[in-house]
This record gives C-alpha cells, sequence and structure tokens, in this order.
C-alpha cells in the first residue's frame, strides 16, 4: 500500500510540473511594452505611442492588435479614435518588431486629468493574449507653453533693464508660428518664434526704464498665442524702487603701450545702494594690469568691482594696462640676439670651390681648385691652410698667389699645406692651384674637406670647410 501511495504522489507532482512548465511557456513566450512618444496633449490633439512586442519563441508567430471597440466615439466622451499602424504583425523568432499607435482625445474632454485605455496583443501560434494599457494626460491648451521670467522683484529707474523670457514647450508638438506678447504698464514687445517638441526657448527683453519713472509696484504679463489660441501665460509683479541718481564717470587714456582707466561714480541719491563696474581684461592683458583697488572677482575675461555706496560717497577707481615692460623685454631680446649673432659671427672661416679648366667628350682632365679664408675675429697666428686630393687627382705646377709651403704624398692622396705667420681682423686670403686627373673623370668627382688651424689666446683652433662636388658632362 506505501508502495501505490507513493506511485501516486510520485505521478501528481510530476503532472503539476508538467503543467506549470506549459502554463510558464504560454506566458513567458512574447512580452509587450510600449514607449510614450507624445502622451501629453491638449483636448482634439494626439497623443503617439510606440507598441513593442518581442516574441521568445524559437519560431515564426504571428501576433493580432485590437483596441478597447467600447473605448472610441460613438461608445466613449473621452476619445475619438484610436488608429493601429498595423494590426497584424509577423515576428521573427527572438525579434522585436514597433507599431506606431495613435490616441485622438476628443476636443470636449475635461483638460488637467489622466484618461487610461488599453491595447490588447493576441498571439496566433499560443492563442495567449495580453493586455497593454496606455495613459494620456490632457493638458490645458493654456499650460501647453510654461513661461517663466528673471526679471528682478526691484527695478532701479533710470537704466536699462534686462531680463529673459524663458518659454518650455511641454508637449511633442511643433508650434510654428507663436506669438509672444511681452507688456508692462512701462512697455510692450511682441515677438513670433518657432516652439520644437520640448524645447526650452530663452527670449533677451531690454528696455529703458526713465529716471522720472514713479515708484511702486508694477506688472509684467507675458501670454502666449498660436493659431489665435492661448498656450501660455505668466504674470508677475515688480517694484520700481526710488532713484539712487548715481552719476558714473569713465575716462581711458591711451599713452605709449599704456592704456589708463579712470572710473569715478558718485551717489547722490538718498539711501545705500550696490554698484558695480566691469573691465575687460584677456589672458594676454592679466599679468600686465594693475588697480588701485583691489577687484571684487577676477573672472576670465573681466575684472568686476562690487561695492556699496551711501548718500555722498563715491567710489574711485585707476586701472592701467601697461605693456612697456614687455616692450623693454622684447628690446633686451633682440639685443641679446644681435650680440650673439656678433660673436657668432665673429670667426675664421673657410670656403671650397671647384671650377672647370679643361672638358671634352671624353671627360674632365683638368681643375682649378680654390680656398678662400677670412678672419672675422681678432688677430691669429701660426695659421696653416691644408687640403687633400685624392688619389684620382694630382696637383700642377701652377698656384695662384700663395705656393704650398709643403706637399705630402701619401697611400691614399696628396695633402697640400699653406703656412702663414698672421691673419689680421678682417683680411682675406685666396689659395687656388691646378690638378689634373690621371684619367679623364665621367661622372662625379667629391672633393674633401679642407682645414685652417691657427692659434688665437694660446689655443688651437680648426675649422673645416665645405665638401665640393664635380659633376662632368661627359657620357660614359
Amino acid at each position: 500500500m506505501m508502495r501505490n501511495l507513493a506511485r501516486f504522489n510520485f505521478v501528481f507532482f510530476l503532472s503539476l510540473f508538467t503543467l506549470f512548465f506549459l502554463f510558464s511557456s504560454s506566458v513567458f513566450a512574447f512580452s509587450v511594452e510600449h514607449s510614450e512618444v507624445t502622451n501629453k496633449v491638449a483636448p482634439g490633439e494626439t497623443a503617439a505611442y510606440l507598441l513593442e512586442i518581442h516574441n521568445d519563441l524559437s519560431k515564426l508567430d504571428n501576433f493580432v492588435i485590437e483596441s478597447d471597440p467600447f473605448a472610441a466615439l460613438p461608445f466613449s466622451d473621452i476619445i475619438e479614435s484610436i488608429v493601429i499602424d498595423d494590426t497584424s504583425v509577423q515576428v521573427g523568432p527572438n525579434s522585436t518588431v514597433k507599431i506606431p499607435v495613435f490616441v485622438r482625445m476628443l476636443s470636449s474632454v475635461v483638460p488637467g486629468k489622466t484618461y487610461r485605455t488599453s491595447l490588447i496583443v493576441r498571439s496566433e501560434a499560443l492563442s495567449v493574449e495580453q493586455e497593454e494599457p496606455l495613459v494620456v494626460t490632457v493638458v490645458s491648451p493654456k499650460d501647453l507653453i510654461s513661461v517663466e521670467t528673471t526679471l528682478p522683484e526691484r527695478v532701479i529707474p533710470g537704466k536699462g533693464l534686462t531680463f529673459d523670457v524663458k518659454l518650455r514647450n511641454t508637449i511633442n508638438t511643433i508650434l510654428d508660428s507663436a506669438t509672444v506678447i511681452i507688456s508692462s504698464e512701462l512697455f510692450e514687445e511682441q515677438r513670433t518664434v518657432k516652439i520644437f517638441p520640448y524645447q526650452e526657448l530663452t527670449i533677451p527683453i531690454k528696455f529703458d526704464v526713465l529716471s522720472s519713472t514713479s515708484p511702486g509696484i508694477y506688472a509684467l504679463d507675458v501670454v502666449v498665442f498660436e493659431s489665435n489660441t492661448l498656450r501660455g501665460q505668466s504674470s508677475q509683479e515688480f517694484e520700481i524702487v526710488k532713484n539712487p541718481n548715481i552719476h558714473e564717470s569713465l575716462e581711458q587714456l591711451d599713452g605709449f603701450l599704456q592704456d589708463r582707466f579712470v572710473v569715478t561714480k558718485t551717489n547722490n541719491g538718498n539711501y545705500i545702494v550696490e554698484e558695480r563696474f566691469s573691465l575687460p581684461v584677456s589672458s594676454l592683458s592679466k599679468p600686465f594690469t594693475r588697480a588701485s583697488v583691489p577687484p571684487t572677482e577676477k573672472r576670465e575675461d573681466s575684472w568686476v568691482w562690487v561695492f556699496e555706496l551711501a548718500p555722498g560717497e563715491s567710489f574711485n577707481l585707476v586701472a592701467v594696462k601697461d605693456y612697456r615692460s614687455l616692450f623693454v623685454l622684447f628690446l633686451v631680446l633682440v639685443f641679446a640676439g644681435v650680440i650673439l649673432y656678433y660673436f657668432a659671427t665673429r670667426k675664421v672661416t673657410i670656403s671650397k670651390s671647384i671650377f672647370t679648366v679643361k672638358e671634352d667628350d671624353q671627360g674632365v682632365s683638368n681643375l682649378k681648385v680654390m680656398l678662400h679664408v677670412k678672419n672675422r675675429s681678432k688677430r691669429v697666428e701660426h695659421v696653416k691652410i691644408m687640403d687633400i686630393l685624392p688619389e684620382l687627382v694630382t696637383p700642377s705646377k701652377e698656384f695662384g698667389t700663395l705656393s704650398p709651403d709643403n706637399i705630402q704624398r701619401g697611400v691614399h692622396g696628396i695633402r697640400l699645406t699653406w703656412e702663414l705667420a698672421t691673419l689680421e681682423p678682417g683680411e682675406e686670403r685666396v689659395v687656388s692651384y691646378m690638378v689634373h686627373s690621371k684619367m679623364r673623370i665621367i661622372g662625379k668627382l667629391t672633393l674633401p674637406n679642407a682645414i685652417v688651424q691657427f692659434r688665437k689666446a694660446h689655443k688651437l683652433y680648426t675649422v673645416y670647410s665645405n665638401r665640393v662636388t664635380y659633376y662632368s658632362k661627359a657620357k660614359g
């Protein structure tokens, strides 16, 4: 009997597990959700959604989407119509589709409330359906545009007043031609603007409050119309305070690489006021700017002084931008550069050049070599000019004004040496000689550096010339 009871319990729990598995498979075989494109609308406008269906099966499934038939006209006094872009869609395995859905509200619907409707999504493969609720918030047309201002509560007459009117579109609808009217007892201004969905738009307003304006409380009204319909409004009060009668004087004196600013502010009114002065100061000019009164704030592009003036009190400021120190530094650098150049060029130099004397179609046979020595420094002594000829060429007996004091023949060439007792400052010597080749030169011939050695202040110095390369016109 115990064995039969155990077998019964096993079969019972196995059946329950199978039913639970089948139920779970059917329930979680697809999922439905949505995102709001526009769910905040005015009466008579259309809310928009994107319905998302995800097929969790490993096979293709067809889904049917339906709305509540009694949720719209003629059975509803809230919703005019519910439009589903595609009421039957095929979704591949483990895939998702998005279907646009539009819910148009009746013009007579009461604003300031939230309304609900729902969609039914049915899987034909599983014969299972899910309900997806949609929420629509209906706002008053006059609340579609949020209006705020930065108008200060207290306004001093006799000065330009600047503030911003900030508009924010609270719905996903473009207002192509919205008329904004800003008005008070003191002024009125009208603008036409285009506002995109959820855009925050700032309108700067500036007007002059006459110094003769009577003190008291005034109202500022901002209204926004679109298609002759009120879309937003705001009203606030501000106070015109007593005239402090601030006298301000700014004098700018320009000199050589120097700008001087003299600022004077005097309170001719009858109560304490807070004033400010801003001086443009670039990053480059900051190190060269000085002021008689330390600034309250050093900004990136300006210095700002904020101060209070009692009746009859004056604020005096002298600010100077002085670039003369920079100019002096520039002159010092130029002078140092000239000095360095002067000393860098005060030296002994040697240059080497080569000329063709005889050349025919068979190649070059005779060349002339010239060495040019210059002394740009002080007097030098024990001067030796040395030049080396490669084994390919030999010097002839034709020399210029100076003949070599020594000719040494080695394994790899010939060295010619000229000796001079001294070279005076500014003195130049030119040494030239003829060479001929043992065979005609075809192509390129390179002669090594010449050398000049000398003593100055009991030190031995060696200077090298340039190398010279000759290219024969003959063709091999």
